[in-house]
């Protein structure tokens, strides 16, 4: 199976993706991404659930979302979600807290003073 996502500026379409296909019997299916629906898909699956009780409130936001047709797009992704565990969950969260502080982090600005302590500590580097 193959998803393409693309913005539909023709009735004309190139999809290199669907090469392999050529020959083969496919059914193809175009469905309007309805904007509310990704928003409020991407904004409740990137929210991590800090109690149980968050938690189990979430799982029943998906799981009502898993039989909504508008959601069907997203029905895979949903699974995934509802499949997890809330120690996953916690694992998750305990990784975006350690990584939170990296966000204005300057990594050139490091890789230009190591190589300056490198080249004054004898070391050349280019």
């Amino acid at each position: 199976m193959v998803r393409i996502h693309r913005k539909l500026d023709s009735d004309t379409l190139y999809l290199p993706e669907l090469k392999p296909f050529i020959g083969c019997n496919v059914e193809i299916t175009v469905e309007e991404q309805l904007p509310e629906v990704r928003d409020q898909f991407y904004a409740e699956a990137a929210r991590l659930p800090q109690t149980q009780e968050d938690f189990d409130a979430q799982k029943e936001i998906l799981r009502s979302w898993r039989s909504d047709s508008r959601f069907q797009t997203y029905w895979p992704l949903l699974d995934q979600l509802l499949a997890r565990s809330f120690e996953h969950v916690q694992k998750w969260a305990a990784v975006t807290a350690a990584v939170g502080g990296l966000e204005n982090y300057d990594f050139d600005a490091y890789q230009e003073q190591r190589r300056y302590d490198r080249q004054h500590a004898g070391d050349h580097v280019p």
